[in-house]
């Protein structure tokens, strides 16, 4: 249930979008929409795109434009997840090299160990991901 401070994300048969607003609450918020999800995805894949959505929306709000992040889930019929993320942005997205420990960064390492792809829609820095269907 949406509290009046919370986003209402726009439903549709395959899935959702939401705008959120770039500020520490917004990884929470994008988790507990794709939580929504629960009887279309089994346990395992929900907590997978649970995890690289709560991460993209991280970036956005710690690197990102301060704009509203616009946020869209879709599962096919076949239970392929597709997913893009972004503020409309043009700085660079690139894995950074590894840092020391507890200095942050792993945020695309992340999202490439648990996705099938991912990539950039240039020239905007929003970014796209998709995760096939559990085995």
């Amino acid at each position: 249930m949406n509290t009046p401070d919370q986003p209402t994300p726009l439903w549709d048969k395959s899935g959702f979008q939401v705008s959120l607003e770039s500020t520490p609450e917004a990884p929470s918020e994008a988790r507990d929409c794709v939580s929504r999800l629960a009887d279309r995805l089994p346990m395992g894949v929900l907590t997978d795109v649970r995890m690289v959505v709560s991460e993209l929306v991280t970036n956005c709000v710690v690197h990102g434009t301060g704009a509203e992040i616009e946020l869209a889930v879709d599962v096919s019929a076949a239970g392929f997840i597709h997913g893009t993320i972004g503020d409309g942005g043009t700085g660079p997205v690139a894995i950074p090299e590894p840092r020391a420990r507890g200095e942050g960064g792993l945020g695309l390492r992340i999202v490439e160990a648990l996705v099938s792809r991912w990539g950039v829609n240039a020239p905007s820095s929003d970014i796209w991901f998709e995760l096939s269907p559990a085995v």
